[in-house]
Parts: C-alpha cells; sequence; structure tokens
C-alpha cells in the first residue's frame, strides 16, 4: 500500500535515513524530520510525490538530498527551512507513469537557507519546464542535446553559475543557447575535462559572463574570443596535468581581448600560451599548459 510518512519519532539522535528498496512511501509529512541535526545526506526514493511544509526544518547537518523522481514531484512551504549545511539537491529523474522521460517543473517552495544551494539536474530529466529557481543560484548540468530549458526570464533570474557535466565532448553553441533566458549567468563551469572542445559562438548569449573555468587540454575555436560580451572577462583554465606539482590544481588566468584588431591580438598575446593546431582557417588553438609564460 502506499503510505505517507508523517514523523520520525527518534529524528534528534539518528543520522542515516534508509528507505527499502521497492519502497512505496509516496508523501514525507509536514514536519517529518525536522530538528534531525545529524542527517548528512537522504535520497527519497522513486515512489514520493510530495515533501510536506517544514519537513526537514533545521536539519542543520544535511548536506546532499536526491530525488529519485520528480515527475509530479513538489515541496511544501519551507520545507528545507534552517538545512543551513544543504549544497545540493540533485534530481536523478523524471519518468512517467509509462517510463517516458520529461521535463522539470516547479519544485515549489524550498525555503532554503543556502544562498549556494546546487540544483543538478540528472541524465534522467530531459528538460527545465516552468522550473522557477526560487533563489537558487548554481544550476549544474549534463550536456545532452535533448535538454530543453524553457523557464522564463524571471524564473531563472537567481542562477549565477552553471556547472557543465559531461555528456558528450563538445560543448556546442547550440548547447549553450538554451540557456538564454538565464540572464544573470557570471560564472560557467567545464566541470569534467572530458568535455575536450568548446565551439564557436558558445557564449555570445551570455551577456554578464565574469569567467569561464576549463580544463588545460581544452580546445577552443578562436572565434568565441570574438565575442563582445568577453572583452576585457577573464577564462580561468584549471591545470590537472603536467603541472609541477602532482596532484593539485592550479588555476591560469587569461584574459579576452578586444574584438578589434584580433589577428593581432592574437599573434601578440596568445603566441606564447596556445600552439595552431592543423586547421585550415587557423581558428583553433590549444592551451600548452608547460609554456614558461604560465609558471
Amino acid at each position: 500500500d502506499h503510505r505517507d510518512l508523517h514523523s520520525f519519532p527518534t529524528r534528534r539522535s539518528s543520522d542515516l535515513i534508509e528507505f527499502e528498496e521497492g519502497s512505496m512511501i509516496s508523501a514525507i509529512g509536514n514536519n517529518a524530520f525536522e530538528g534531525c541535526s545529524r542527517i548528512t545526506e537522504i535520497t527519497l526514493p522513486t515512489s514520493v510525490k510530495s515533501v510536506g511544509a517544514y519537513a526537514f526544518r533545521n536539519c542543520t547537518g544535511l548536506e546532499k538530498l536526491y530525488i529519485g523522481n520528480a515527475y509530479g514531484f513538489t515541496f511544501g512551504e519551507n520545507a528545507l527551512m534552517g538545512a543551513s549545511s544543504l549544497s545540493s539537491i540533485e534530481i536523478l529523474g523524471s519518468y512517467d507513469e509509462n517510463g517516458n522521460k520529461t521535463s522539470l517543473g516547479d519544485l515549489g517552495n524550498l525555503g532554503s537557507d543556502n544562498n549556494n544551494l546546487n540544483i543538478i539536474i540528472g541524465e534522467g530529466v530531459n528538460g527545465l519546464n516552468g522550473f522557477v529557481a526560487d533563489g537558487v543560484k548554481t544550476l549544474t548540468v549534463y550536456n545532452f542535446d535533448e535538454l530543453q530549458v524553457n523557464g522564463t526570464e524571471e524564473q531563472l533570474s537567481s542562477i549565477e553559475t552553471l556547472n557543465i557535466l559531461y555528456y558528450k565532448d563538445t560543448l556546442t553553441a547550440d548547447f549553450m543557447r538554451k540557456f538564454g533566458n538565464c540572464k544573470n549567468i557570471k560564472n560557467v563551469n567545464i566541470a569534467d575535462e572530458r568535455i575536450g572542445v568548446i565551439d564557436a559562438g558558445a557564449f555570445v548569449d551570455l551577456e554578464k559572463v565574469e569567467s569561464i573555468v576549463a580544463f588545460d587540454k581544452t580546445v577552443f575555436d578562436i572565434r568565441m574570443f570574438n565575442s563582445e560580451n568577453l572583452a576585457g572577462k577573464k577564462v580561468f583554465l584549471k591545470a590537472t596535468t603536467n603541472t609541477k606539482t602532482s596532484g593539485e590544481i592550479k588555476f591560469y588566468e587569461i584574459g579576452f581581448k578586444s574584438a578589434e584588431n584580433l589577428g593581432n591580438a592574437i599573434t601578440e598575446s596568445f603566441a606564447n600560451i596556445f600552439d595552431v593546431l592543423n586547421d585550415d582557417a587557423a581558428r583553433i588553438y590549444r592551451l600548452n599548459i608547460d609554456k614558461s609564460i604560465l609558471q
């Protein structure tokens, strides 16, 4: 039978919440886990469709929350109020009754106190349709072509950081255009070194972008530097290989040049940083981390 979990009597002394495989619990009731300060991580089974008001209030140790199936899922009022350590909510999937992948809608009023909360959209979600960021500043997605981002500018206005996980090895301009309504994105992080190529025009629509973080082996289409909104901005290249200190993550900073006299800017400013690859149009450059200018 479907059941609702209304209360958790030992909440103040427990640090592990487990649901049995095949659990049919359909709802987490109001205040159900309130005050469970020792809980650090919880995964809601795919059967759960709602979390009641203040369900995780003052769960001060809760760091990660996983939602098994977001199809038809909602949070009650201020469900996460006081969960001050919560750093991420990962949406593992969104499947309808027939097992079809669906888009993520409005999750409701999270009431989170963490301004750095990260919403991670898993591979089992094919889009953000009416998704309301509700103060969430960081969004993490996989770069698969099917992903649709249909939220309005108002719904997505709080997002300032976009993390991109690996699904394919090229970050295309078409994929990045999906975030055209995320008008306040300031930071883009390429979070997996397997994304080895950044396409021309990938960041044209990000009018407020301030920094882009990529890995040392990332290949850039040089036309990306021709975007007016990138002039004077910075790209931080995360070096995890070929560095003097093994295992240490280093960041090297390169400034984007103005679109004016782009050819001269490349010759004068990038010659010691980028190696020209064998490209007929001479538009593709690769960072060479061993150059002395970066030491």
